[in-house]
């Protein structure tokens, strides 16, 4: 009956704060923050450790930073990651979910047409090996999240020095392009496995109703290493 109504009734499943508690992980690195939506998240599954949410689109970061203002284990920073440090021009899109320093492609708009760009704007990249040891603290176990439209490949590129300090990472992986250069699932679930990650977790993220068929376009999957 709930079925018929849309509804589906599943045993509770594990939700990434329970693998942060597990694995007893002091920060989390956000890359690709956005409003906040990841972290507000983790706040509200429990998750009291600190949290590093790097922003580069300024009009976004600033409501970012008044977002975090009132928790003082949320640190902002406003900059793009990338494979090389320097500048950058990111694609604004109508909202602003969809930025990303990659232009997007015409299937973008066809999913949604709020992925159209906007504007631009010169935004600062980092590489994570550089900044590494600003973020996390001498001992403190990191996890990383990256949701960068389409720039997932190249943040790994600029973590390659640091991934072993980090037990685990969350990348948004699509299943068909939306952003020009994109590396699709099945190339960075490789990947992830050749650095000695394997598959923890998948969430769906988002579904195209427009190809005849409601069907999977992007999802979340957390890799982990395995317990030492």
């Amino acid at each position: 009956m709930l079925r018929r109504r849309g509804y589906d009734v599943v045993q509770k499943r594990p939700v990434l704060a329970d693998l942060l508690r597990q694995r007893g992980v002091a920060v989390v690195l956000d890359v690709g923050a956005n409003e906040g939506q990841f972290a507000q998240d983790l706040r509200a599954w429990g998750y009291s450790g600190r949290i590093v949410s790097f922003e580069p689109i300024p009009a976004v970061a600033a409501g970012l930073r008044d977002r975090a203002a009132g928790d003082p284990a949320w640190e902002v920073r406003e900059c793009a990651l990338g494979r090389e440090a320097g500048t950058a021009t990111l694609h604004v899109s109508d909202l602003s979910v969809f930025s990303s320093l990659r232009e997007a492609l015409p299937s973008a708009e066809t999913f949604d047409a709020r992925a159209r760009t906007v504007s631009t704007v010169e935004v600062e990249v980092v590489r994570l090996d550089d900044v590494f040891d600003d973020v996390v603290r001498p001992g403190e176990a990191a996890f990383l999240k990256v949701d960068t439209q389409g720039n997932e490949a190249d943040v790994l590129d600029g973590a390659a020095g640091v991934l072993d300090r980090v037990v685990g990472v969350q990348l948004e992986l699509g299943v068909r392009a939306l952003y020009e250069g994109e590396q699709l699932a099945p190339a960075l679930i490789e990947r992830m496995a050749g650095l000695g990650y394997r598959i923890g977790q998948l969430h769906p993220v988002v579904f195209d109703p427009n190809d005849g068929f409601t069907s999977l376009l992007q999802f979340d999957a957390v890799f982990v290493r395995p317990p030492r």
